[in-house]
């Protein structure tokens, strides 16, 4: 009787010892998803703010001999905060870093002209889609890789040389 009650008590200890390290590795399990949620979620913000660096320095680009849409201002540090954050953030930061550079033309100083064009974004939201694990873009048409007006909006109303909407001109 001793025997059985031994091997009972040695069964429920390894039974609440074999709970315990279920529940422990399920903790630390958790806390490594929500951590690699919480860098995803920055990688993701990085990389959208890269994405939006570009459509600034496109918007301040003639291509194509087209008229130049009207001027946007922005500042720099944005897109060195999308540098750094995709540095920190992105699993292969030196080839996303890279595309991003010339997306935006980054070039050698004593170049003439930043040799970048409309393709370069493509490339650059290969990238991004690689960064945050989704398909492959299939998309490619460097022609209609950036939308620089459409109509109605304050951009396309102003590159026709009308008036922009009172409510567009408080934004």
């Amino acid at each position: 009787m001793a025997n059985e009650s031994t091997a009972t008590a040695w069964i429920a200890f390894s039974a609440a010892m074999l709970a315990l390290v279920a529940t422990v590795g399920m903790q630390v399990w958790d806390r490594q998803q929500q951590r690699q949620h919480e860098i995803l979620l920055k990688r993701e913000a990085a990389l959208f703010r890269a994405v939006r660096v570009i459509d600034n320095v496109y918007a301040n680009t003639e291509f194509s001999g087209r008229p130049h849409p009207p001027r946007r201002d922005w500042d720099i540090q944005e897109a060195r905060d999308a540098m750094y954050g995709m540095v920190i953030y992105c699993k292969d930061p030196d080839k996303t870093v890279q595309a991003f550079f010339r997306a935006i033309g980054t070039h050698d100083v004593n170049a003439k002209k930043a040799p970048y064009d409309v393709g370069m974004l493509n490339d650059f939201l290969t990238e991004v889609a690689r960064e945050l694990d989704l398909p492959e873009i299939k998309w490619r048409n460097p022609s209609q890789a950036w939308i620089e007006s459409a109509p109605g909006s304050k951009e396309g109303l102003e590159l026709q040389g009308g008036r922009t909407h009172p409510a567009s001109e408080h934004q």
